[in-house]
């Protein structure tokens, strides 16, 4: 299960029309408000429609510093434009509208700046590992093709190596918060790989013939993923929770267009 794409993009607030020559003054200030946002977005209509492109891009484009840029840009934009709209003094009508719209684009910045951070993560992630998968085939070769304790121990100190030099870079990397679960489970797996592989080459060494076949062993399992069930619901549910994320923002831009056609409808 993977992250949904997209955010719901900012809609103009269309002001409400009728009432005649002579609109209430209730209605006459809902209007001034409403067309007073829709300026600012007028006036913000470009970088709002890459805002669209950018989250749409995260779905089917790879990951590229030019994808990563536009979603920082798109976090920018949606900044932006909720400093303008704070400054917006809604009529009284018009609160319970001004507060969703603000939430809203509060929303989908937070969720533009998480789909920029996968795109920083996931790449640097996969390339750190990707030396582990060359070290496990290595080693499993090695183990294939001799049980001499001196070779044998080699390839498993070769291996606890690799494991030392991709730990540490590991650690720096910042995950998002839905991939935290994958993170935090890679980096125990990689610690207790290293271990278990210390104790083995130490018993290899030792002429230990029942510690030859545990390290085969041992590299085998670790050519694997080795997620424990609990790891996989806690990633599974950090997934979810972020695409129930993305659906509650396209929910609420609903719900603020549901606002505004009551606030036509209701006012004098």
């Amino acid at each position: 299960m993977r992250v949904l794409a997209g955010l719901a993009v900012i809609v103009l607030l269309t002001a409400c029309g009728g009432g005649g020559n002579h609109p209430s003054p209730s209605r006459a200030a809902v209007k001034a408000y409403l067309t007073h946002v829709n300026d600012i977005e007028f006036r913000m209509q470009l970088p709002l429609s890459q805002v669209a492109s950018a989250t749409a891009a995260f779905g089917h484009a790879r990951y590229s510093s030019e994808l990563t840029a536009s979603l920082a840009a798109a976090q920018n934009t949606l900044l932006d434009l909720y400093a303008q709209l704070v400054l917006v003094k809604p009529p009284p009508q018009a609160r319970k509208l001004h507060s969703m719209l603000l939430t809203l684009v509060q929303r989908q910045a937070s969720l533009a700046d998480q789909l920029r951070g996968l795109t920083i993560f996931n790449p640097a992630f996969a390339s750190i590992l990707r030396p582990l998968v060359t070290a496990n085939v290595k080693t499993a070769k090695v183990l294939r093709a001799t049980k001499k304790p001196a070779v044998v121990a080699a390839a498993i100190h070769s291996y606890r190596l690799t494991i030392h030099r991709i730990i540490p870079r590991v650690r720096k990397l910042q995950p998002p918060k839905v991939e935290r679960p994958l993170y935090t489970a890679q980096l125990t797996r990689l610690a207790a790989l290293d271990e278990q592989l210390a104790q083995l080459e130490q018993a290899v060494g030792a002429h230990d013939l029942t510690a030859l076949a545990q390290a085969e062993h041992a590299v085998s399992v670790a050519s694997v993923s080795s997620d424990t069930r609990a790891n996989q619901l806690a990633q599974r549910a950090a997934v979810l929770a972020f695409n129930a994320r993305v659906a509650s923002v396209k929910a609420l831009s609903r719900q603020v267009q549901l606002e505004r056609d009551r606030l036509q409808v209701s006012l004098p």
